[in-house]
């Protein structure tokens, strides 16, 4: 029940040292079976055009329709999700999502990937016999850059690659070949430096289902230098943060940087030997740009020739 609804509408808002209220209302309830609303009464034109507003509005969703509801939230919400992560992957894999061959291959598929990885589809598609070429070259480039050519037994491995052959019975037991390596006085003792992939462009997210991008992942800063270098970062309009960061010694490259050609050369080599020819030319290509170290640019381009 409601009382004085007509002359509380002709009234502005009452303050509380104000005399009571204009309207009352009487809320009563008793227990009865589902059945549609009823208007058992309508007292003035305001409560008849509140009423017929309401009449017009469409009818509430069922129980039923609501758990479809929010079954297709879900679905659209794992859908998003789904094609986010595709999207990631098609950033790392520069474009297109790998093939399964390439999701299932161990080995260096990733260190390849990250120099280029357009050549890395490219070697994936490319037939078994071009792929065993393209190991044979990565390692007979490594051992040639690496000053290893003419040593005999590094000119045996690469003979029984070229021909298909299983590599000689000293490789057999990885420690004794790297042990004959460091003891042999005709390898060089020659270091490159380490080298850096090129750096793509930052990944877009995609737009999510309620019109935010998801969050990105943020990349820590490698600081290179030879003594140190300064770096300074906003967390906010006003706050900067500086941050001093020092690696290696106060001359002269980092010895984290430098790697070993012989090394680097060695495990290409043993790498082309990979049953899997996928693997094996990935191996090979991986660790020959360590050997070439910041020279690598020469031997990929080389590589994607073997591949056309």
């Amino acid at each position: 029940m409601r009382e004085g609804w007509t002359r509380a509408t002709r009234l502005d808002t009452r303050t509380d040292d104000e005399p009571p209220p204009a309207e009352r209302y009487l809320l009563q309830f008793w227990p009865a079976p589902p059945s549609p609303d009823r208007v058992l009464r309508c007292g003035s034109r305001c409560a008849a055009h509140r009423h017929d507003y309401a009449r017009r509005l469409p009818p509430p969703p069922t129980p039923e329709e609501r758990a479809e509801a929010e079954r297709l939230a879900r679905l659209a919400e794992e859908e998003a999700e789904r094609q986010q992560e595709l999207a990631y992957e098609r950033w790392e894999w520069g474009g297109r999502l790998p093939s399964e061959a390439l999701r299932r291959v161990e080995g260096n598929v990733l260190g390849v990937r990250d120099f280029d990885p357009d050549l890395v589809h490219a070697i994936d598609a490319a037939p078994v016999v071009v792929q065993r070429a393209v190991a044979l070259l990565a390692a007979r480039r490594a051992c040639e850059v690496s000053g290893l050519g003419g040593i005999g037994w590094i000119e045996e491995g690469l003979a029984a690659l070229a021909a298909g052959r299983e590599l000689p019975m000293l490789y057999a037991d990885e420690e004794r070949v790297w042990d004959r390596l460091d003891a042999d006085p005709r390898v060089p003792q020659r270091t490159v430096r380490r080298p850096t992939a090129p750096r793509r462009p930052p990944f877009r997210p995609l737009m999510l289902p309620d019109g935010q991008h998801a969050e990105e992942d943020c990349e820590e800063a490698l600081v290179l230098g030879p003594a140190g270098r300064t770096l300074s970062f906003r967390t906010s309009e006003r706050d900067v943060h500086t941050v001093v960061a020092r690696i290696g010694g106060a001359a002269g490259p980092f010895p984290v940087l430098e790697m070993s050609q012989p090394h680097s050369a060695l495990s290409a080599l043993m790498g082309a030997a990979e049953a899997d020819p996928l693997r094996a030319a990935l191996d090979a290509v991986y660790s020959a740009i360590c050997a070439y170290g910041e020279d690598y640019p020469v031997l990929l381009e080389e590589v994607a020739r073997a591949c056309a």
